[in-house]
């Protein structure tokens, strides 16, 4: 036999493209890093629990529920840091589970859109997590995430809309 199983090493495949890691735009890779960095402080306070699936929100919306009780009394750079880890948590599972690419807003807001060309379904998530943490459970985050989720799912070629 050899070295190397030739037939294994993809690189040197002829019949197929190389295969390599996708090379993530600057955007994604922050929201990205963002987002392993709540998986990271958050593990530490609450244990193991979000793992970028949908079912993880519900985990997640219990963190919420516990940071609401302390959010008002928290320093504007700490409320903006779990604000901003957490939004870009939500992100990820929207974009690991159904695709879609980052934009900035004119208003300097970072938006998701899944389905292009097909179709849009856009989600900002920012303020939905800010309202979570300052009114409680009438924000709930898994509830807000199932309208995404369903608008993908149903979207038609031509479908445009705003999750908010």
């Amino acid at each position: 036999m050899g070295l190397f199983n030739w037939k294994k090493m993809k690189l040197f495949n002829r019949n197929k493209e190389i295969e390599k890691e996708p090379v993530l735009d600057e955007l994604t890779q922050k929201t990205s890093n963002e987002a392993e960095g709540c998986v990271d402080r958050f593990k530490e306070a609450f244990g193991e629990g979000l793992d970028f699936s949908e079912s993880s929100l519900k985990f997640l919306e219990g963190i919420l529920e516990i940071l609401s009780e302390s959010y008002p009394d928290m320093e504007n750079h700490e409320k903006e840091l779990v604000v901003n880890h957490t939004a870009s948590y939500i992100f990820e599972v929207a974009r690991r589970n159904y695709g879609g690419k980052y934009f900035i807003t004119e208003e300097n807001r970072v938006l998701l859109v899944t389905g292009l060309p097909r179709f849009e379904v856009s989600i900002d998530v920012h303020n939905k997590v800010k309202g979570r943490l300052l009114y409680g459970r009438e924000n709930n985050i898994p509830f807000f995430f199932r309208g995404y989720s369903e608008r993908v799912r149903k979207a038609k070629r031509g479908d445009r809309v705003m999750i908010r």
